[in-house]
């Protein structure tokens, strides 16, 4: 998990506010990256990888 060293009683916070219950790992943070470099149509778009903590 890319907790930044943070206490896991303050990523479990979190993690338990997140509709998929979980929280972002490094793993997803590269396939995202990795999918929009490899895009050629897909421009300008901020992509929020939180595991639905901030679900619109």
């Amino acid at each position: 998990m890319m907790n930044g060293g943070a206490p896991e009683s303050f990523v479990e916070g979190w993690r338990t506010r997140a509709v998929l219950d979980k929280t972002t790992s490094l793993e997803d943070v590269v396939s995202h990256v990795v999918a929009f470099c490899k895009s050629e149509t897909v421009t300008g778009q901020v992509l929020v990888t939180d595991g639905g903590i901030h679900f619109n």
